[in-house]
This record gives C-alpha cells, sequence and structure tokens, in this order.
C-alpha cells in the first residue's frame, strides 16, 4: 500500500480541469483560424483543422490523468505503442500544426497556463509573419495578352476587361493596345498574389469577353528582366 501511496503524485482538481479546458478550446480554435488564414497548403484546410480541438482536449485530459499516478504514465507507454495512426501528412505544414496542438494539450494538461499561452502566441505570430512576408515574395508579376477579334465597343469593353482583372490582382497597368482589322489585342501588366487568383481571372475575363484568347506571360522567365 505504501508503494502505490507513494506513486500518486497529486489528486485532480476539477477547478484546474474546467481552467484547462476551457483554455485549450480556445487555443485550438485560435490555432484553427490561423490555419485556415495563413496555411498554405492546397488541401481542404477547413476539414484538416477541424481536428485540432479534439486533438488538443483529449491530450489535454490523457497528461491530467496520467500525471496523477505514475502507475497509469507507466500503463499509457504500452497502451500507445499498439496505436498507428494512418492520416496522411500532405504537407510538413500540416505536421506542424498538429505537433502545436498537441503541444497545447500537454501544456494545459500539466497546469502550465501562461508559459503555454504566451510561447504559443508568440510562434502563431512569427509563422503569421512569414506567411505574409512569403506570399509577397511569391507574387507573380504577369504579362496578360488578350485577342480579342471582332469590332465590339472597345471602350466599353477595356473598362470592364480592367475592372475584373483589377479585382483578382493587387497591381493592373493597360501596358498596351493594337487595332486590327480582325480584332483588336489588350495587353495589361499586372501583380497576382499567388497562383490560385490566375484560374478565377481567367473565368472572369471569359465571362466579360467569351471569344477572347488570353494568353500569360511570367515576367520573371523573360530573358534580362
Amino acid at each position: 500500500m505504501k508503494f502505490f501511496e507513494t506513486i500518486s503524485s497529486e489528486e485532480i482538481s476539477f477547478a484546474n480541469v474546467l481552467i484547462s479546458l476551457t483554455l485549450a478550446l480556445i487555443f485550438s480554435f485560435i490555432l484553427r483560424w490561423h490555419f485556415i488564414t495563413y496555411g498554405k497548403t492546397l488541401s481542404n484546410r477547413e476539414n484538416f483543422s477541424s481536428a485540432f480541438p479534439y486533438i488538443t482536449t483529449t491530450t489535454m485530459l490523457i497528461i491530467i490523468i496520467v500525471k496523477s499516478s505514475l502507475a497509469l504514465s507507466l500503463g499509457l507507454v504500452g497502451a500507445l505503442s499498439i496505436i498507428r495512426f494512418r492520416t496522411p501528412i500532405k504537407e510538413p505544414e500540416e505536421l506542424a500544426y498538429l505537433f502545436i496542438s498537441i503541444a497545447l494539450g500537454i501544456g494545459f494538461g500539466a497546469n502550465y497556463h501562461i508559459v503555454t499561452s504566451f510561447v504559443v502566441l508568440v510562434l502563431l505570430l512569427v509563422m503569421a509573419r512569414f506567411s505574409v512576408v512569403r506570399s509577397k515574395a511569391l507574387q507573380q508579376h504577369i504579362y496578360l495578352t488578350i485577342d480579342i477579334p471582332g469590332r465590339p465597343e472597345k471602350n466599353e469593353l477595356i473598362d470592364e476587361l480592367s475592372n475584373a482583372i483589377a479585382q483578382k490582382t493587387t497591381f493592373c497597368d493597360l501596358h498596351r493596345f493594337d487595332m486590327r482589322d480582325e480584332g483588336f489585342q489588350v495587353t495589361f501588366f499586372v501583380d497576382v498574389p499567388s497562383s490560385q487568383n490566375i484560374s478565377t481571372l481567367l473565368d472572369d475575363i471569359v465571362a466579360v469577353a467569351p471569344r477572347a484568347e488570353v494568353s500569360l506571360l511570367d515576367q520573371k522567365r523573360i530573358p534580362g528582366v
């Protein structure tokens, strides 16, 4: 009996559990929002991040239970050895967010509320900053050439094209305009935030000018530029 009394480290406090659970839920939803907003993975970020609250609270519950008994913690090692995780990880970024979610559960489960909150908030701020800087660095500078056959009202059509392009780009400038017998050609110099905006940009151009032929030329690929 004395042996089992010595391995019991502390009693579980309901107040501490309630505080840990509240913080775990709050920070897990903050982590989910952060991943949806600043994550760069192409998979469905909303579905993937929906597991963060479950991972955080489950990890917190495990830590709260096993920290009260050395026997339980030793038994946990054997129990986890038979578990195999089959969730496919497509990007290292996803693995990083999973580890942060687990770290939240461990920190709050061990009652390190202030340290865990501070470290995770700083880490998320740093990750958000790097994400913004990386997005600006990856911004694509493109020459967008549009061939429009026939003799439409060129002034109205150019205005409609300019408005449609400006909505999907961070910079839009009419670079060149060529009038020909069979139609006219207009070239815009645009800054596209990401490659995902290009497909929607093309759809908008086709909606304005269904018969138009569109070509894209990355300025970075031009020799000497």
